[in-house]
């Protein structure tokens, strides 16, 4: 990054808070490397967005053993919950979570939707 002159940013060695990994880094106040912070911010939106923390999103995944409560992908998943009453139904990957809401979390949608591929397969 091209810094204004005379106001260059030295690069630091620090020792991330977290993981304990030793990171180069320039700015302010830095304290963990940049997995550990993602994971920080992780957990802090868990909390604010879905009122769980990182341990009860994990004890629901294990109820699950470890994947989407709809597929078997482990990927990018997330917490899944109701729109109107803000409860968490479970955790799912991307994909399962955005059909669910491109569905309008409606079971007739889903429903229609299951009967047209029924209608329409080649099976």
């Amino acid at each position: 990054m091209n810094w204004p002159k005379g106001r260059e940013q030295e690069m630091r060695t620090i020792k991330c808070g977290e993981c304990g990994v030793i990171v180069r880094r320039r700015g302010q106040n830095i304290k963990h490397c940049v997995r550990c912070r993602a994971n920080i911010v992780r957990r802090g939106r868990f909390q604010a967005r879905y009122g769980i923390d990182e341990e009860e999103f994990n004890r629901i995944l294990e109820e699950q053993n470890g994947h989407c409560a709809i597929c078997p992908s482990t990927y990018l998943l997330g917490v899944d919950h109701d729109h109107t009453t803000g409860v968490v139904r479970g955790i799912l990957c991307r994909k399962c979570n955005s059909g669910i809401g491109f569905l309008q979390d409606s079971i007739d949608v889903l429903h229609r939707a299951v009967a047209y591929l029924e209608k329409r397969s080649e099976s």
